[in-house]
């Protein structure tokens, strides 16, 4: 080795003993005729002493690396800092150059804020910051806590195929062509979904892995082209199995990383009650501020359109904001209007909570015999704000359950350091696509239905088809989804069959995997987590790519490498493959 010590490992035992370091420069400074140099490496940061004489040698510049031995001291009491090594200082004895540093793009430091397309062009120094250095630390502090209570439960952790048959599963597969087999073509797994159902098919009984998955998909704020997903699944089991197992190894992550214990088991609601309470189907259970309908309030409404929507079988809800109608200026309550237009709302309708009356927006179409009615059924008191949609399910539930948390945030009463976690079950299974004049799958194609509503199949009641399907969501982002999944060909083939999938399609693209059914497979679920998400929620982080050594950037393309790239045209001819002009 280069060095006797890492910068995590200097104790009182090493003081006015000789060691050898090796790291970079942070930073470099005389003071008063005395050279100094903070030497940072992957575990902490240490002042370096310089004599002159040495500094007159080799000059070091930032993010120089360099090795020094030296004698370790105690700083004088009044020099001393809070931080690791605080307390030390290293007297140089001789110092070499290992290799020297352009001037870095940016200055490697938390305390300043770094342009982020500047940040993964050069990844490899935005990873020196303290700040990255951490994440990349707690992710695998959080593997390691998953894999050591997954292997004290008897899963076997089990490699998947990296290519395998074109499936596409709500995004575009990433392609990979075949030397080999001309015009013919690998695909880059989007989850590994068959291949783990087939481990159960095995009898290998219970699988994971840190799954590396590929979606070939336009750029989203929450989302990368690839990701790894913490993977698993079960034989003969129930949901509350799979619930138990995934508490488990997230308390494990909580005793391990923040040395607490999280309450289990998690709270369940199921889509239907997270919809009528939440308005979505991943809610922010850190703070109130639930949804309640108005339609018996608004039904005798002079305003016509409260009663066409309420007829036309459409939903009026809304919710009360603590406080909002002192804190909130009447331009910010506007602009509430324009936020939900995303959302295909035409606006928000509200009225300020004055006394035991109200005042301001929609107030003088609120039925007057139903005052009292709506501030109890609002708990709305004076200074409260009453914000409100009226317009289709989808519309005033995407509407109301964004617009929660927007004001939620604007008001800044979501708690700092508080963790919910919620599962929310029950998913429809499939949901009609208006483009497409035929049935979808809501999650995948794979998901068992209820048992009670396996008779819809025969009644074509599709739409109220439920199926053991489940999410993972903590503090308002879904972490995973899972399933409890079909085991038999027939059940299969009834769910291809709604789809529109034809006997020709079926057998071409999942042949392989009916046919495996056909052995004695057994009942089975599982859920995928991603790994990415669940580090930047744990860590209250803003931004996914950060929870990625190297992400792509949001325009999709690799700022470190530029990736993609063109291949030449003797790589192309290998591959049998000719570049079409896109006009």
């Amino acid at each position: 080795m280069l060095r006797s010590h890492h910068l995590g490992q200097l104790t009182d035992n090493e003081l006015n003993t000789e060691i050898t370091l090796c790291g970079w420069a942070d930073r470099v400074r005389a003071k008063g005729g005395v050279n100094f140099i903070v030497l940072r490496d992957r575990y902490a940061k240490l002042q370096l002493n310089v004599p002159q004489e040495i500094m007159e040698v080799e000059s070091i510049g930032r993010e120089y690396c360099i090795k020094i031995q030296g004698i370790l001291n105690q700083r004088p009491e009044k020099d001393q800092k809070p931080e690791q090594n605080g307390a030390y200082e290293l007297q140089v004895t001789s110092l070499e150059v290992l290799n020297k540093s352009d001037v870095p793009p940016f200055i490697v430091d938390d305390r300043e804020e770094i342009n982020e397309d500047l940040r993964l062009k050069y990844r490899y120094l935005d990873l020196r910051r303290d700040c990255m250095k951490d994440v990349v630390t707690f992710r695998t502090k959080l593997l390691n806590s998953v894999r050591s209570h997954l292997n004290s439960l008897d899963f076997l952790e089990v490699e998947t195929p990296m290519l395998m048959k074109a499936m596409p599963e709500g995004a575009r597969d990433f392609l990979v062509p075949s030397r080999n087999f001309p015009g013919e073509f690998y695909a880059l797994p989007q989850s590994p979904q068959l291949y783990k159902q087939l481990i159960q098919v095995s009898g290998l009984d219970r699988y994971f892995q840190f799954a590396r998955c590929f979606r070939d998909e336009d750029a989203r704020g929450d989302r990368q082209m690839v990701h790894t997903q913490i993977d698993l699944e079960m034989s003969f089991v129930e949901e509350e199995d799979v619930f138990a197992v995934v508490e488990g190894f997230l308390n494990k992550i909580f005793v391990d990383a923040f040395d607490k214990n999280i309450d289990a088991p998690f709270m369940r609601l199921t889509y239907l009650e997270c919809m009528k309470r939440f308005g979505i189907d991943k809610p922010d259970l850190r703070f109130d501020m639930e949804l309640f309908d108005l339609d018996s309030i608004m039904e005798s409404s002079p305003y016509s359109y409260f009663k066409e929507t309420i007829d036309a079988g459409g939903r009026i809800a809304g919710f009360t904001v603590k406080g909002g109608a002192k804190e909130l200026s009447r331009k910010e309550i506007d602009k509430f209007s324009d936020y939900v237009k995303a959302y295909r709302s035409k606006g928000v309708f509200w009225a300020k909570v004055v006394g035991d009356d109200f005042n301001g927006g929609i107030s003088k179409n609120i039925p007057a015999d139903q005052k009292a009615n709506l501030l109890k059924l609002a708990d709305a008191e004076d200074g409260d704000l009453i914000v409100f949609i009226a317009d289709t399910h989808k519309v005033t539930n995407d509407s109301l359950g964004n617009l929660r948390n927007h004001i939620a945030k604007r008001m800044d009463i979501i708690p700092k350091g508080v963790y919910k976690f919620l599962w929310v079950t029950d998913f429809p299974m499939f949901e009609y696509d208006e483009d497409a004049g035929c049935y979808i799958a809501m999650h995948h194609l794979f998901s068992m239905p209820k048992e009670e509503h396996i008779k819809y199949f025969e009644t074509g009641e599709l739409e109220k088809m439920h199926g053991c399907l489940y999410d993972l969501v903590m503090n308002g982002v879904e972490l995973g989804s899972g399933s409890i999944r079909i085991h038999t060909e027939e059940m299969q083939q009834k769910v291809f069959d709604i789809v529109g999938m034809s006997p020709e399609d079926q057998q071409e693209r999942f042949g392989f995997f009916l046919e495996a059914l056909k052995f004695g497979a057994p009942p089975h679920g599982g859920i995928a987590l991603g790994v990415a998400r669940l580090v930047m929620t744990l860590l209250g982080m803003d931004n996914m790519r950060d929870a990625i050594t190297f992400p792509n950037a949001s325009s999709t393309r690799y700022a470190l490498d530029n990736s993609p790239s063109k291949l030449d045209q003797d790589t192309l001819d290998d591959l049998s493959l000719e570049v079409a002009d896109k006009k």
